[in-house]
C-alpha cells in the first residue's frame, strides 16, 4: 500500500508546491538554441552514478522529519572535504527504509499535523571525499510552534525565496535566490544575494547578509523582464552572474553581469555594476550604467534559469541544458564566459519511466489489454499503471558538481518533476515512484575533452 499523503485531504500548502513545481520548468527551461539539438554523443555519454546517488537519496535528518527530496540540487564546496549544497523547495515526511530489491528507499510519506512538509528550501552539509563521504547532513527552519519552514526567509510574511546557486568567496560563501510572493506565483518580484560571514559553522548558527540585485518585473505595459540568479562564477577579480532575460518578443536569452570582488567587503555603499550590452555602434562589451533594453544576448547559449558554469583543467568553460519537452542533457563549451558558446552535443537521456510519454503509453496499454481480455480486466489492467494515474514527466536543472566524483569525472545532478501535473498526479508519483523528485545523480565513464576531442580532466578550478 502507497504512503498514506497528507494531502489526501487536499492541503493548501502542497497544492501551492504542486502547483508552483510543476510549471517552474516552463520559465527555467531552455527556450531555443542557435542549432537543432544533437542526437547522443557516444564519446561523451554519462551513465547514472550509484555511489554519489546515496548522498542525495532521502534519509532520516530528524527523530520525527525525512529529508525526502528536493529541486535545485547545488553544491559548493569550501574546502576539499567540506560542500555545502543549496535545495529549492523540499519534501519533508518520513520513509520506509525496509524495501524490497532493488529500491534503497520506498513508501515516502509527508508528515502530518504540526510537523508537516513542504518547505521552499533547504540546506545540506557534506563532508568527506570522493568515495569516503558521511552522510550529508539536512538543515530547514523552524517556527515558533515546532512546524517545519524553509531554512532561509524572506523578509515579508507573504513571500519565500527559491536559491538557485552559489560560489565560495574567500571565507564567505555566497548564494543568489529568487524572491516569490504567495500572488506572484512563478514570476520572482526581486533577486537576492545572500551573503554567508561564516559558511564552515553549523548552518542553523549562519550570520547572514542580504542584498537586493538588479531586478526587472514583467508587468501588462512591460512584459519584458530579467533577473540574474542563474548562476555566479568568480573569474580573475570579478563575480560574474549569469541571468535570463525575456524581451518584447517574448524570445528568453542569456545575460551577464558583473561586479569586482572587493565590492562586496562593504554591503551598504552602491555596487558598481557592469553589464553586458551592446549598441548600435559597437558590440556586446563591459558597460555601465545599466540601460536593459541593451542587455546582449550571450552567443550560442538559450535562455535558462537553472545552470551551472565551471572551467576545467583546459580552462574551457562549460555548462548543461536541458531543452524544454526533453529528456536530453546537453553540453556547451566556451572559451570565454561572454562565448561565443557551442553546443557540444548531448551527453545523456533521462531513462524510463520519467521519458515515457504518459498517454502514448496508456493507449498502447489500452490496445493491447482489448485484444486479450474483456473490459472490466481492461479497466483493471488501466487502473494499476501507475503512469496512467500519474501524468507525463519533465527533467531540468541539470547542474554540474566539480571535485565530487572520483578521479576528476564531471558529475552531474538533475531533477525530475510532473508537467502541468495536478495533485492527483503529484501524489500518485510520490507514492508509485520512490525516485521521484529526488536529485538524479550522473557521471561521465571517463573524461570528457570540450572540442570532443581526446579525453581530459574536467575537474573544476
Amino acid at each position: 500500500m502507497g504512503p498514506n499523503f497528507a494531502s489526501h485531504r487536499p492541503d493548501v500548502r502542497l497544492q501551492k508546491l504542486q502547483w508552483a513545481l510543476t510549471l517552474v520548468v516552463i520559465l527555467t527551461s531552455a527556450c531555443g538554441a542557435t542549432r537543432p539539438w544533437q542526437s547522443l554523443s557516444d564519446a561523451a555519454l554519462f551513465a547514472q552514478a550509484p555511489q554519489e546517488q546515496r548522498i542525495l537519496n532521502p534519509s532520516a535528518t530528524t527523530p520525527n522529519l525525512a529529508w525526502l527530496g528536493g529541486d535545485v540540487a547545488a553544491s559548493i564546496p569550501l574546502t576539499a572535504d567540506y560542500r555545502v549544497w543549496i535545495f529549492g523547495d523540499t519534501l519533508l515526511g518520513s520513509f520506509a527504509t525496509d524495501c524490497r530489491k532493488p529500491l534503497l528507499f520506498c513508501d515516502r510519506q509527508l508528515a502530518e499535523g504540526v510537523a508537516s512538509g513542504p518547505v521552499h528550501n533547504s540546506v545540506g552539509i557534506l563532508r568527506g571525499s570522493p568515495g569516503a563521504y558521511r552522510p550529508i547532513e539536512r538543515f530547514w527552519g523552524e517556527t515558533p510552534n515546532g512546524s517545519p519552514t524553509s531554512f532561509f526567509s524572506a523578509e515579508k510574511a507573504d513571500h519565500y525565496l527559491w536559491p538557485l546557486s552559489g560560489v565560495r568567496l574567500e571565507d564567505r560563501l555566497i548564494i543568489l535566490a529568487n524572491e516569490n510572493s504567495a500572488t506572484s506565483g512563478l514570476a520572482p518580484v526581486s533577486s537576492v544575494l545572500l551573503q554567508i560571514l561564516n559558511p564552515l559553522d553549523p548552518p542553523p548558527e549562519w550570520k547572514v547578509q542580504r542584498r537586493v540585485l538588479p531586478h526587472q518585473t514583467s508587468t501588462p505595459k512591460n512584459p519584458t523582464h530579467f533577473g540574474i540568479t542563474s548562476a555566479v562564477v568568480r573569474e580573475a577579480g570579478f563575480l560574474v552572474f549569469v541571468g535570463s532575460r525575456k524581451n518584447v518578443s517574448g524570445e528568453i536569452h542569456t545575460i551577464l553581469a558583473r561586479l569586482p570582488v572587493t565590492a562586496l567587503q562593504d554591503f551598504e555603499k552602491p555596487w558598481p555594476w557592469e553589464w553586458w550590452m551592446s549598441t548600435a555602434k559597437a558590440g556586446p562589451h563591459w558597460s555601465s550604467p545599466l540601460e536593459a533594453e541593451k542587455l546582449a544576448p550571450v552567443e550560442g547559449l538559450p535562455g535558462s534559469s537553472e545552470s551551472t558554469f565551471n572551467k576545467n583543467s583546459n580552462h574551457q568553460w562549460e555548462t548543461y541544458q536541458i531543452p524544454i519537452f526533453s529528456f536530453y542533457i546537453h553540453r556547451f563549451t566556451a572559451t570565454s564566459i561572454e562565448g561565443p558558446w557551442r553546443d557540444a552535443g548531448a551527453v545523456y537521456q533521462a531513462p524510463p519511466p520519467w521519458s515515457i510519454p504518459a498517454r502514448r503509453h496508456c493507449h498502447r496499454s489500452i490496445l493491447r489489454s482489448a485484444r486479450t481480455r474483456p473490459t472490466l480486466a481492461l479497466r483493471r489492467r488501466i487502473a494499476r499503471s501507475p503512469l496512467c494515474h500519474t501524468g507525463n514527466f519533465v527533467a531540468y536543472a541539470p547542474k554540474s558538481h566539480p571535485g565530487l566524483g572520483p578521479n576528476g569525472r564531471e558529475t552531474l545532478t538533475y531533477n525530475v518533476n510532473l508537467f502541468f501535473g495536478n495533485l492527483k498526479g503529484l501524489v500518485h508519483a510520490v507514492e508509485n515512484f520512490p525516485d521521484f523528485y529526488v536529485p538524479r545523480v550522473i557521471q561521465a565513464p571517463r573524461t570528457v575533452s570540450p572540442a570532443g576531442g581526446e579525453p581530459e580532466s574536467s575537474q573544476s578550478e
